[in-house]
């Protein structure tokens, strides 16, 4: 019965590998300009000019006033000084990037700054970045990293666990996340960057407020166009 049960379901690993658009390293320029990415610092960011010729897609957003700001974004990179002035201004960069990870845990987060893995503020974001790098790194450091997450970013497999892990711990029921595990990956197959199915499904779901919150931030974003190359 359970077997049966399961057969009407699609996972994650039912999608072909000759069907996986994940952009490998090294990404040429055209393809970097197919992510964007966001900035948040309260001053101009200084490596944005360089990068911008490397081909990356910058785009500053200044110090945040809502987390939705970044909801489109499927990586951002976030200064750990003097921002958060409307989240925890004490906690600076990490209280915004604790929104990020909470909100949308597929989104990869690079956190930067002039001070060193050691200060007790690069120790705190590093609770929920994805990596941290110094602001001062060499462009070819900035442009490995920034590679790195944009491969991973365009990897449908590695999205889907990080939404799956983070529902799981919203403590969404087994058949709820199959349902949407199914949505997502037909919606992959068919090239469906909207996720109409996904959207329409959970909608009609008994789900708390922060995975309704996690479902919609994925939907609202440009990653899953990005992972479905549409």
């Amino acid at each position: 019965m359970l077997r049966h049960f399961l057969m009407n379901y699609k996972i994650i690993n039912d999608i072909p590998n000759a069907s996986l658009k994940t952009l490998h390293r090294p990404i040429k320029a055209d393809k970097r300009r197919e992510v964007s990415i966001a900035i948040v610092d309260d001053q101009p960011f200084e490596a944005a000019r360089n990068l911008t010729t490397y081909g990356y897609k910058i785009q500053e957003l200044g110090d945040l006033k809502s987390i939705s700001e970044v909801a489109s974004f499927p990586i951002v990179l976030c200064d750990l000084m003097d921002v958060g002035a409307h989240f925890d201004k004490n906690a600076h960069g990490a209280s915004i990037i604790k929104e990020i990870r909470k909100n949308y845990p597929a989104t990869y987060v690079l956190a930067y700054s002039g001070s060193s893995g050691s200060d007790p503020i690069v120790r705190r974001a590093s609770v929920y970045a994805d990596g941290f790098i110094r602001k001062d790194a060499e462009l070819e450091e900035w442009t490995e990293t920034l590679d790195e997450y944009i491969s991973n970013a365009s990897d449908v497999r590695e999205v889907w666990q990080r939404i799956r892990s983070a529902l799981v711990e919203e403590r969404v029921d087994t058949k709820d996340l199959l349902k949407l595990e199914d949505a997502f990956v037909r919606a992959y197959l068919v090239g469906d960057g909207e996720l109409k199915d996904m959207s329409n499904i959970s909608k009609n779901m008994k789900i708390g407020s922060s995975a309704r919150s996690i479902v919609e931030g994925l939907i609202a974003s440009t990653l899953f166009k990005l992972i479905t190359g549409v």
